[in-house]
Order: C-alpha cells, then sequence, then structure tokens
C-alpha cells in the first residue's frame, strides 16, 4: 500500500507553513535577523618612551610580552607585567 503524506504533527510542511491538528495549514511568524552589536575600539595603544640615560626616543606596544630596551644603550625602558606594559622611565605621549 503506498503511502502518501499523512496529516498530523509529523506531516512534511511547506516553508513557512504548519499544520494544525484541523489539518489547516497556518503561517509562522517568520524570524528577524539578529542586529550585531557595534564593534568595539581597541584597547591597546603604543607609548611613546624616552630613554634617561642617552634620550633616545622609541615607540612601543602598551601591551609587551618581554622587556622592552633601548635600541642605543640597552637600558630598560619598560617592564612586562602579564598584561599593560610598565614603563620605568617617561612617557612622551600615547598614541593612538
Amino acid at each position: 500500500m503506498p503511502r502518501g503524506p499523512s496529516v498530523g504533527a509529523g506531516a512534511p510542511t511547506m516553508r513557512g507553513l504548519r499544520q494544525c491538528r484541523d489539518g489547516v495549514a497556518v503561517r509562522t511568524p517568520r524570524r528577524r535577523k539578529k542586529v550585531h552589536p557595534m564593534k568595539r575600539e581597541p584597547t591597546s595603544k603604543f607609548i611613546k618612551i624616552r630613554c634617561p640615560k642617552c634620550k633616545n626616543e622609541q615607540i612601543v606596544f602598551g601591551k609587551t610580552a618581554t622587556k622592552i630596551l633601548c635600541h642605543m644603550c640597552q637600558e630598560p625602558l619598560a617592564e612586562s607585567t602579564g598584561g599593560k606594559t610598565r614603563p620605568v622611565t617617561r612617557v612622551l605621549e600615547v598614541l593612538e
């Protein structure tokens, strides 16, 4: 005996339509698209610092993972804290 589409809860439905117990097709509400939140601005910045020994200016990242040394005299300029950089010397400006 050939099996056709059965009437009831398990019956195949057309897109956007659902069958009730009475066999009447009822339109289901459409889902709205998700609204994505605005992108956040990065919290990391670049820092311009000056070596106290040789007066060399250097730009470093605000969240470094290693110790920062001066390019000229190898004097330590900033330390890594696991998060933000802790400058040992004078900070001239914070660059965006």
